[in-house]
């Protein structure tokens, strides 16, 4: 697969297995299903469908997984009316997807986006509102966050600041949040002084104020360059989601890792405001119970992915600690969120 954007169609029979893995909708939507080649935006759908393309990452990504369910659904319901399509790129991040979709060809009509990405490519533009995302210690789990992404406050208050770029959110998704670990244990925010974190390259300037001043060093790194900076000291502490954790080679360097559920990570899925409003009332309720639908069974999977991943860490003998309610005080008065 080359690095330019790649269209494919989820009734193309290597869909299947992995569409199992999001729901048990499966069906086709007209005969002429198939694998589109690079550049045919229309390959896959019939003439008289309408095409909807998703632009996603590639297949590792759950994001992918859970575009593929929409586009399943959509298509087994809508079929003869819509066919929606998987655009995917290889050199997929936050930020050209933003401005793919935000792109003068208009051809991208789905996507979910990073709220980071958002925070970035806001963040001198009066949109500060995602921001809420990055407030460590908001969350004092999956549970309690996924609980607020389906409050009225997230979908309407939220949904807003949208508006400006002339996109129309549809639902959230999200990651495993991050954790802490070191080569010694951090369960109180003291034991963050001293520290060289390992931090994402993009990670939330606001993020990084509080690390900084809770005594931390800061080293910007990319996801594959953590295990060489634990093996060479360059850093001695990770900002880390428990399933990249668990894959590190280095995980026997550090001692354990603490389930702080310190930072969200939240995907928007949005559509163009102008594909939207071209819909009929009735298709428009309908393809938001299918995003719904799929964004709960999401956001489910990663908090299986969370948990699975620290049985076999505690089955490997890794400590893995859980702050009490009296640790996460500290860490909350300690971010001025108490």
């Amino acid at each position: 697969m080359s690095n330019h954007s790649m269209q494919t169609h989820p009734r193309s029979g290597r869909w299947w297995m992995m569409v199992l893995l999001m729901t048990s909708a499966l069906a086709g939507c007209g005969s002429g299903s198939g694998l589109g080649p690079v550049g045919d935006g229309v390959a896959g759908c019939d003439a008289d469908e309408q095409v909807f393309r998703f632009l996603v990452p590639p297949e590792h990504d759950l994001r992918h997984h859970s575009a593929a369910a929409i586009a399943t659904q959509i298509n087994r319901q809508f079929n003869h009316l819509y066919c929606m399509q998987l655009v995917e790129r290889e050199d997929f991040t936050d930020t050209t997807e933003w401005d793919r979709f935000r792109g003068t060809a208009n051809d991208i009509d789905f996507t979910a986006i990073d709220h980071t990405a958002l925070v970035r490519i806001w963040q001198y533009a009066g949109h500060p509102k995602y921001q809420l995302f990055d407030l460590p210690f908001l969350f004092t789990s999956g549970a309690a966050l996924d609980e607020f992404l389906d409050s009225t406050t997230a979908r309407t208050n939220l949904a807003a600041s949208l508006e400006v770029d002339r996109a129309v959110l549809l639902g959230y998704w999200r990651q495993p949040m991050l954790q802490f670990a070191a080569t010694g244990p951090i369960v109180e925010p003291n034991h963050l002084a001293g520290r060289k974190i390992s931090l994402h390259r993009f990670a939330p300037t606001f993020y990084q104020r509080y690390l900084h001043t809770s005594g931390a060093a800061l080293v910007r790194l990319d996801d594959a360059e953590v295990s060489t900076a634990l093996q060479t000291g360059v850093v001695d502490g990770l900002d880390i989601r428990i399933d990249r954790f668990e894959d590190l080679a280095t995980v026997h360097l550090l001692d354990g890792l603490t389930m702080t559920h310190h930072r969200a990570t939240v995907q928007l899925v949005i559509i163009q405001q102008s594909t939207w409003q071209k819909l009929p009332t009735n298709h428009r309720e309908e393809i938001g119970r299918i995003i719904d639908k799929v964004s709960a069974e999401h956001r489910a999977q990663s908090a299986q992915q969370e948990r699975e991943a620290r049985a076999r860490l505690v089955a490997r003998g890794v400590p893995v600690r859980t702050l009490s309610d009296a640790q996460r005080l500290q860490w909350q008065q300690a971010a001025r969120l108490d």
